[in-house]
């Protein structure tokens, strides 16, 4: 019998036998648990501290990340009183004697735990912590679905049998599919054509709403949110406005699942050994070659005071650009290679992703704002040739086009505008000429969203 077996057994045998064991162990299992929580919190504001990662804060990010607080206590509440009511606690040692299917039960199975990972994922926005956001949350996540899934949930089939298995089947672990799996449909072709108009249109309004703002309303929104800078929080939302326009569109047309089948492509890896030459070679390469031509664009090899001061730098643009590919390169490309060959899809595409940045060159505080418009919009329409065979010969992964995107805006690679502009054309081009069978024809394009 393996370790994971023994610890089921012994819940198994702790909860359904006498009351006293439980009355020992379930405040000190419950200890322990939110002991884990604090502990996750101070470490995730050590690594902060430790990187030099600094506070992404403003009144608005403290308010959105209060709301979240506030509403992931209620949830845990009221989970937590329904069990009590039920004569039973959170803890899986001493759990109600019934299944409790009530209130939140009714369309998570976890509805406690959403909570807590609400309350985290707030904090984290309130605090201002960029690894209580998107490090630690995740992880502790992870974490317990792997306990839901190794521990909790077999012993609550051999202890309630069949009802359990039903309910598990019916209701979703933690967060409610609102679209019915009855009603959703299945097929490649799902995503319809005409998903792109609202696509585009959501990702306009967000980016473009936000910017516009700040252009035409600079003096009221300076006051009610501070200067917009790169790592301002609405400089963020505006730059994932692809990435939550494509997962509005999913969890719309095929809910939860849908989601997740999509995302799996951030696991596609596999390609030619010849595209990561060009990732991890070319690209850096391009830079240095255009540096060249640049004057003093090569005196600093390394223009960073330490490793940890160019790994912060990198972490901050990881989360930044290559997030727009979930929606660019995720969702729009598959939808236009339906109707047309991949060289035109690129080109059509690269077309509104240079026109959606264009008001980030009218703000001054943007990183958009020190760059030349002309060889932007020309690198733009040549770096969106480049990554589409990219994509395709990598069966849509959209891990590759993100990591193309992060490799663009590495901190480490010298300026070399506008010299690197007219070396990605070139590139551009001997990708068009070696991958020229499948860029003109539909036959080998990824077509699929999800």
């Amino acid at each position: 019998m393996s370790f994971v077996s023994r610890w089921v057994e012994l819940i198994y045998k702790v909860a359904t036998g006498d009351w006293r064991a439980k009355v020992i162990l379930a405040p000190i299992v419950g200890t322990l648990y939110l002991s884990l929580i604090v502990f996750f919190v101070f470490l995730s504001l050590a690594v902060d501290q430790w990187l030099s990662l600094p506070r992404v804060y403003c009144s608005l990010s403290f308010a959105i990340g209060l709301f979240f607080i506030i509403f992931g206590i209620f949830l845990t509440l009221f989970s937590t009183a329904l069990f009590i009511r039920e004569r039973g606690t959170p803890v899986p040692v001493s759990p109600p004697p019934t299944l409790v299917t009530t209130g939140p039960y009714r369309f998570a199975r976890n509805p406690m735990l959403s909570g807590m990972f609400i309350q985290l994922f707030g904090l984290g926005i309130a605090l201002g912590s960029i690894s209580l956001t998107l490090i630690f949350t995740p992880l502790f996540i992870i974490i317990n679905v792997w306990e839901l899934k190794k521990v909790e949930e077999p012993e609550l089939l051999k202890r309630l049998g069949e009802p359990y298995e039903e309910y598990r089947k019916r209701v979703p672990m933690f967060f409610p599919f609102f679209v019915k799996k009855s009603e959703k449909k299945k097929g490649k072709y799902y995503m319809r054509q005409t998903d792109l108009i609202p696509f585009f249109t959501m990702t306009f309004v967000i980016a473009w709403g936000i910017l516009g703002l700040y252009i035409f309303a600079s003096e009221t929104m300076v006051r009610l949110f501070g200067n917009l800078t790169g790592q301002h929080p609405l400089f963020y939302l505006a730059v994932y406005a692809p990435a939550i326009a494509a997962l509005t569109l999913l969890f719309y047309r095929q809910g939860v699942e849908g989601i997740r089948c999509f995302l799996s492509r951030l696991l596609l890896w596999r390609t030619s050994i010849y595209w990561y030459v060009m990732l991890i070679l070319v690209v850096p390469l391009v830079f240095y070659v255009g540096a060249l031509f640049k004057q003093d664009a090569l005196d600093t090899l390394f223009p960073f005071a330490s490793v940890t001061a160019y790994l912060s730098g990198l972490f901050f643009m990881a989360i930044k650009g290559p997030i727009e590919e979930i929606g660019w390169r995720g969702l729009a490309l598959p939808l236009l290679q339906r109707q047309m060959a991949p060289i035109w899809a690129a080109l059509v595409l690269g077309v509104v992703w240079a026109v959606w940045h264009l008001p980030a060159f009218m703000l001054s505080n943007t990183p958009q704002s020190a760059w030349a418009l002309t060889p932007f919009l020309v690198g733009t329409l040549a770096l969106s040739v480049i990554v589409t065979p990219l994509f395709n010969h990598s069966h849509g992964s959209i891990l590759l086009p993100a990591f193309f995107h992060l490799q663009l805006i590495n901190p480490l690679w010298p300026d070399a505008q506008p010299y690197d502009t007219w070396l990605f054309v070139a590139v551009a081009g001997i990708v068009v000429w070696l991958n020229r069978k499948t860029m003109f024809s539909r036959h080998s394009a990824v077509t699929e969203v999800f």
